[in-house]
């Protein structure tokens, strides 16, 4: 779930620092809870266990078999959403649920009934291939279907990425080749602006897949950026800056020009935070 890396760096999560010892984040840790009317001696250790801290000495052993302690961190989690809800709306948002873990259906399963009256907004996003029973089940879940762009709704986005020069002989094989996939498109039109217009109306040979134009985007960086994005890609899809630093172990004038590069190239987006999220 994407909140959870937004989750990290709000202003309600522990401030933790990298030097940090371990009492100090648990102290950190209760000061949240406490803020969030959160009983810590009732459900510290399941925080604590999530943040992978020593709880032990502070809260004792959480003595449940495992069935039972996955029920309780799951029921943690659904009453820590409510928590925030009854401070401010709340957006959750799930990506690509066609690729999601047993583990997180369950949540999703607790968590649905349970927001049903609360300012939380669920948005799941899934290929059409994947199904749930989630909008029989509950009487507040709406499906929506979403298409594929018309072929007009693809020349006007090209055009606006490439540039009136764009001819019809390239527009269309953008919409046989995309299916109307707006990332696809995106990708294949931004794969056109590297090219000049006389290259344009030669005939080109257009990556055949979204991963295709990636890569070549990719290849025509510095191999110092390629080689942040390979270490970037395994970190996950959004990570700080002081963590890539930390990973990469690049001087800091050349780890700052890889990631304006990335950026420039559409490889990685910015994102506004205050601790520098990408």
């Amino acid at each position: 779930m994407r909140y959870f890396q937004s989750f990290r760096t709000c202003r309600e999560w522990p401030p933790f620092d990298p030097d940090d010892h371990n009492d100090q984040r648990l102290d950190k840790l209760e000061r949240m809870l406490t803020d969030l009317c959160i009983d810590t001696s009732a459900v510290g250790s399941v925080y604590a266990e999530l943040l992978s801290l020593d709880y032990h000495d502070r809260y004792g052993e959480l003595e449940l078999a495992p069935q039972q302690r996955k029920g309780l961190i799951l029921q943690t989690l659904v009453e820590h959403f409510l928590h925030r809800a009854g401070r401010t709306t709340l957006l959750l948002v799930v990506e690509d649920a066609h690729w999601i873990d047993p583990t997180t259906t369950e949540l999703l399963d607790a968590l649905l009934p349970a927001i049903n009256r609360a300012p939380v907004m669920l948005l799941v996003t899934h290929r059409p291939s994947w199904k749930s029973e989630w909008s029989r089940a509950c009487d507040h879940v709406l499906p929506l279907s979403i298409g594929a762009l018309a072929q007009p709704l693809v020349a006007d986005m090209v055009r606006n990425i490439v540039g009136l020069s764009a001819s019809a002989r390239l527009v269309n094989e953008i919409v046989d080749q995309t299916d109307g996939i707006p990332l696809f498109v995106e990708e294949m039109a931004r794969f056109l602006v590297e090219r000049d217009a006389s290259e344009r109306e030669t005939k080109m040979v257009l990556p055949a897949t979204l991963q295709g134009s990636l890569l070549v985007r990719l290849d025509r960086c510095e191999p110092t950026a390629r080689e942040a994005a390979q270490i970037a890609s395994v970190i996950g899809r959004e990570f700080g800056r002081d963590l890539l630093a930390r990973v990469c172990e690049l001087p800091s004038a050349v780890l700052d020009a890889a990631i304006a590069e990335l950026v420039a190239a559409h490889l990685l987006l910015r994102v506004p935070s205050s601790s520098g999220t990408l």
